[in-house]
C-alpha cells in the first residue's frame, strides 16, 4: 500500500522531480503516521521517528511503474522497528528533500537485530515496483 504525499504530486506535476535523475532516497520510519496534505518535506517527519535513509540505485520506469535496485543495508540496528517507508526526492537538507510517498507493506515492521536487511521490489512484469505513478 501507498500513499502519496500532495507535494510530491504537484512537484512532479511541475517537472521538478525526475524519478530517474533525481536523488531518489528511502527513509525507514517507525511510529510515523503520515499526513498527505501537510507533510511536505522531510522536516515534517519527526526526528525520532526517521531511522535511516539510503539512496536508491538502478532507478528505471517501465509505463507508470518505478522500479530500482533493491536496497541493501549492512548491519542494521535499532531499537525501533522499522514500520513504514518514505520514498523522498533527496537534497543536502531536510527542509527541502520533497516527500514523494509512504509505503507499507505485509513485510512489515521489521524488527533490526544488527543483520544485514534487504528491500526487495517486486521487478516482475506483473509487479508493483516500488511506485505506480
Amino acid at each position: 500500500m501507498s500513499i502519496l504525499y500532495e507535494n510530491g504530486n504537484e512537484e512532479r506535476a511541475k517537472g521538478n522531480i525526475d524519478f530517474i535523475n533525481s536523488d531518489i532516497r528511502i527513509l525507514l520510519v517507525t511510529d510515523y503516521t503520515p499526513d498527505a496534505e501537510t507533510h511536505r518535506v522531510q522536516s515534517d517527519i519527526p526526528e525520532a521517528s526517521q531511522l535511516g535513509e539510503y539512496r536508491l540505485e538502478g532507478k528505471t520506469l517501465i509505463k507508470t511503474k518505478f522500479l530500482a535496485d533493491d536496497l541493501e543495508i549492512p548491519s542494521f540496528s535499532s531499537e525501533s522497528d522499522i514500520t513504514g517507508l518514505v520514498l523522498m526526492s533527496g537534497t543536502d537538507s531536510y527542509d527541502t528533500t520533497v516527500l514523494l510517498a509512504y509505503l507499507t507493506s505485509t513485510d512489515l515492521p521489521i524488527t533490526p537485530d544488527g543483520s544485514d536487511i534487504t528491500l526487495r521490489w517486486d521487478r516482475t512484469t506483473e509487479g508493483d515496483g516500488i511506485l505506480t505513478l
